[in-house]
């Protein structure tokens, strides 16, 4: 038989290479074990932080780090940008790579026990972590590179069909521009995601190449490239199904847990000591479950690369040595009593933020009572107020004869009031337009309200949550808004908030005492929060920790916009300081039902919420 055919039954034969990653899985558990310790305490203590700084460092050239929609996309076309995807993706890459390497070296060193064999692979990987990192950097640039073309003309088209919209219409109302531009958008991902995916198999051994052929990380490309020419469909495949059992299995083992779980809750008694108690080892039962799972597909894919190596190179069996013997006493469960101490100290963590038991949490009412009622209209406000809303979030822009009107897009168009943009309307043609038909023919009589109606409205009782919606064609408005307030006596009642730091500062320089939030969509690198009273941000990236953050900056932390009732109770639990709500009505009821519950219902209940 020819080396070339030998090689095709090899590398077709999947049982056997499965369960020949399953053997090494098997013999060298714990070494591998020692070694996701380290490598997941080196991306807390190392990756992270550098990266955090990193970010930091080149997204100056912004002037902030906490960005909007239009920031994201003004600094996604510049060139800081793509150093700062290079830089970034090369150091996750890196980390990738080098607890990869270490894998694969604990299976080819040798040790009296698994802690020798671990220490000699993490020895013997950061020999080789010049040449791992130049690796990583040149195939993230090369990646980056085939990706730059797709992302332009996206870009490109966004701009040529979409930028005479306001975002939130086309999100919310789907005009053909916007599925057009979603179709065009679509077949160019895909074929970036081919060219990419088509690279990322021809290098998908240059990393082994690179441990175990001494060769430079250029050369480890070319050689990968040659192993895997006829049969990358196959290693695709074999990728592929390995990726999503292993992405499936936390998840799935997830669910199954947490409904276990969810099944006993009835039955414990709501005696609080018992109740912690069990809340302790419920959570630290979970966090044991994921991170032995997480280790598991770590160090599965890895060795199922190494398994593609050697038999790309026509080996029918590894060289591995054998499984090293363990150390007698309590160092024999050194990482295994690691995983418990980690897991222990995470769910204390997790258990003290629970033991806060009482919910001062403010109710916002996002544009009034905006599911019951058209956004930003007397109607709604009227309705979040008697709802039970502290404070009525609003949107204020500015027409062409300085009035200023409550209105969120730049335009009429979700009011079907056509194209033309605030600015260049007056009030009397603002108020000539039907606000609430668009919700419910019910509502037909609602105009765009001004502030100065709304604050006769809400005065005594609620307080006013006012986003002041700046542009190029309005400089005044900021300086309007104040005069107003402090004219009606309204501003220490009033919380002004912004998408940018740059509206802040200006509401800052004309009223220092104010209080103010910024408003954040997405966050990279370190913001900078000094100042402000509040800090809004968009519900997918708030979590415990950027509550602890808020509490050691000494600002709040609002979340928007929550209507499910769930997520309300989990923010709540989490401790933020105010839900902004489409449904107040929902949000009051919730925190009426929960102060009805005696502390170990409530224990409970947040153990529930967590299980969700």
């Amino acid at each position: 038989m020819s080396g070339r055919s030998e090689r095709s039954q090899l590398m077709t034969y999947h049982p056997s290479l499965l369960l020949a990653v399953f053997g090494n899985l098997q013999a060298r558990w714990r070494s591998l074990l020692v070694l996701h310790l380290f490598f997941a305490g080196l991306g807390v203590a190392a990756f992270l932080p550098l990266s955090t700084w990193m970010a930091t460092r080149l997204l100056s050239v912004t002037g902030a780090s906490a960005v909007s929609n239009d920031d994201l996309l003004t600094f996604a076309f510049m060139p800081g940008a793509w150093l700062l995807a290079l830089c970034a993706g090369s150091l996750a890459l890196t980390l990738v790579f080098v607890q990869s390497a270490g894998i694969l070296m604990s299976l080819e060193v040798h040790g009296r026990n698994r802690y020798q064999a671990a220490t000699s692979a993490l020895l013997s990987v950061l020999q080789r972590l010049p040449s791992i990192l130049a690796l990583a950097c040149l195939q993230v640039g090369a990646h980056l590179l085939i990706a730059l073309p797709f992302l332009l003309l996206i870009g490109g088209l966004g701009w040529f069909l979409l930028a005479d919209y306001d975002p939130y219409y086309l999100v919310n109302e789907w005009p053909p521009a916007m599925q057009l531009f979603t179709a065009g958008a679509g077949v160019l991902l895909l074929g970036m995601i081919m060219g990419n995916g088509a690279l990322y198999l021809r290098w998908v051994l240059a990393l082994p190449a690179l441990l175990f052929e001494q060769v430079t990380p250029w050369a480890a490309l070319g050689r990968s490239q040659r192993l895997t020419r006829g049969y990358r469909s196959r290693i695709a495949l074999l990728i592929l199904a390995s990726a999503l059992i292993t992405l499936a299995m936390p998840p799935l083992f997830s669910l199954l847990y947490r409904q276990g779980v969810a099944l006993t809750l009835d039955w414990i008694p709501t005696v609080q000591g018992l109740v912690i108690s069990y809340m302790l080892l419920v959570i630290l039962g979970y966090l044991v479950l994921v991170a032995v799972l997480t280790f598991i597909g770590v160090s599965f894919n890895s060795l199922l690369i190494r398994q593609l190596y050697l038999r790309a190179c026509g080996l029918r069996r590894t060289h591995a040595p054998r499984p090293a013997s363990r150390l007698s006493g309590w160092l024999s469960w050194g990482a295994e009593a690691a995983v418990l101490l980690l897991a222990l100290a995470q769910a204390g963590w997790i258990l003290h933020g629970f033991l806060h038991l009482e919910d001062e949490v403010t109710i916002t009412a996002h544009r009034g009572s905006s599911i019951n009622a058209p956004e930003n209209t007397l109607a709604a406000i009227e309705l979040a107020i008697q709802e039970g809303a502290d404070y009525v979030e609003i949107d204020v822009r500015q027409t062409a004869d300085g009035a200023l009107v409550l209105l969120h897009d730049r335009d009429l168009r979700r009011l079907g009031g056509g194209s033309r943009p605030i600015w260049q309307l007056t009030l009397e043609e603002v108020r000539a337009i039907d606000a609430g038909s668009w919700h419910d023919p019910a509502f037909a009589a609602e105009r765009i309200p001004t502030l100065e109606e709304v604050i006769h409205t809400v005065r005594g009782r609620a307080q006013l949550y006012l986003e002041i919606k700046p542009s190029a064609q309005t400089p005044d408005l900021a300086a309007d808004v104040i005069n107003l307030l402090q004219a009606e006596n309204m501003l220490d009642q009033t919380l002004l908030a912004g998408l940018s730091r740059t509206t802040l500062a200006s509401i800052a320089d004309l009223a220092p005492d104010s209080r103010r939030a910024l408003f954040v969509h997405s966050v990279v690198g370190t913001p900078d929060y000094s100042g402000l009273h509040a800090v809004g941000k968009r519900a997918a990236i708030v979590d415990r920790g950027a509550v602890s953050r808020a509490r050691r900056g000494g600002y709040q932390l609002h979340v928007w916009t929550v209507n499910d009732r769930d997520q309300m109770s989990r923010f709540i639990d989490l401790g933020v300081d105010s839900i902004i709500t489409d449904r107040p009505d929902v949000l009051a009821d919730l925190l009426a039902e929960r102060a009805a519950l005696s502390d170990a219902e409530l224990l409970l209940l947040k153990l529930a919420n967590w299980l969700r």
